[in-house]
């Protein structure tokens, strides 16, 4: 226990001192600011970003992948470089190979800003989905032209020996990995960063990057006033789909009931949200046309309560449990009289005398 404490410790150690030239801007890219490159947090981002199903490709489709990155804004991305030749190499002849070569940008990652050495299992700091097998060099291999440098930073299964940290000339037509690298230093813009940690950016659609319960796809919570799913279109207070939210429609579940519905009179529902049942009935309705005179009368369940008007001629009075009007002068039969209050409005045809 004391020796994996022990361990512990010095890793820790180590690992606060090996990549201290190595700054995370946030938004998944690693500023080296020994090279003045930025490289890409996701050593599979060709994978993660749906370009390619595995991220393993030929040097042709890898470079075309990495000159072609936008992320973040920055679309001057590339495969990292060789260096030749390269006098740190554990291996020198026609070209530089082996172990230690720290003058190509990965062999510089690996060995001089991470610390490892060849051979053995790597410390990868704040790098993830790193692959074992060869990562694509955008330096081709000038003695044989189908070829390109390449750089193992996991050792590879399939291979008798151990790779990490080898760097070698895998061919052009193979299928390796690629990781993409940019001069200078890079910032994420913020649209890009993940503030709630649900998984979404506001550039992918979070409404809310502040709130984690929001983000497409996530779970409409009825009645919160939130769009949870960030889609316009699904009703998150309007479960009836009448137009109304839950502010205002006082019953969401009926699709027959909101603010200025058809009211239904003597069913007992309040269709329209003022507060009440229509239960007003016009009992009479007479246009005298020797005297151009109208009568209107009318009744409510809730009598005097109801503040009945004749609409287009005014306020009705209320006694002996009825609302009555006489108009003079009407200017004609109406044919029509509607009859307000604060349950809504009634009708009906006039009778002519």
């Amino acid at each position: 226990m004391i020796k994996i404490l022990m361990l512990s410790t010095i890793l820790l150690l180590i690992g606060s001192t090996l990549y201290a030239d190595l700054i995370d801007r946030g938004g998944g890219l690693i500023y080296d600011t020994d090279l003045n490159i930025t490289w890409l947090q996701d050593a599979n981002y060709a994978k993660t970003s749906g370009y390619d199903a595995d991220g393993r490709m030929t040097w042709y489709n890898a470079k075309t992948w990495a000159d072609n990155l936008v992320y973040h804004g920055y679309d001057d991305w590339r495969l990292p470089s060789t260096l030749q030749p390269d006098p740190n190499c554990s291996i020198q002849g026609q070209a530089s190979h082996g172990y230690n070569c720290i003058d190509s940008e990965m062999g510089h990652l690996y060995y001089i800003e991470l610390g490892n050495t060849g051979g053995l299992i790597p410390y990868m700091g704040q790098f993830f989905n790193l692959q074992s097998y060869w990562y694509y060099s955008s330096t081709e291999y000038s003695p044989a032209p189908d070829f390109a440098w390449g750089f193992s930073f996991l050792d590879i299964p399939s291979s008798t020996s151990n790779e990490s940290g080898w760097q070698a000339t895998p061919i052009k037509n193979g299928n390796c990995y690629a990781i993409a690298v940019r001069d200078g230093d890079s910032f994420p813009i913020p649209e890009d960063i993940d503030d709630d940690g649900d998984g979404y950016t506001e550039n992918q659609g979070d409404c809310d990057d502040y709130n984690p319960t929001v983000h497409p796809g996530a779970s409409e919570i009825h009645y919160n006033c939130t769009d949870n799913d960030c889609n316009a279109e699904t009703p998150y207070d309007d479960l009836d789909n009448d137009g109304y939210g839950v502010a205002s429609d006082c019953n969401d579940s009926d699709s027959n009931i909101y603010p200025d519905a058809s009211e239904l009179k003597h069913d007992g529902l309040d269709q329209d949200c003022n507060g009440y049942d229509l239960s007003i009935d016009i009992i009479k309705a007479t246009y005298k046309g020797n005297k151009d005179q109208l009568k209107v009368k009318a009744v409510s369940a809730i009598k005097d309560l109801a503040n009945l008007y004749l609409l287009g001629y005014g306020s009705m009075e209320y006694e002996e449990s009825k609302w009555s009007i006489k108009v003079n002068n009407v200017g004609g039969d109406p044919g029509i009289v509607t009859v307000c209050g604060i349950e809504g409005c009634d009708s009906i045809n006039t009778t002519v005398k």
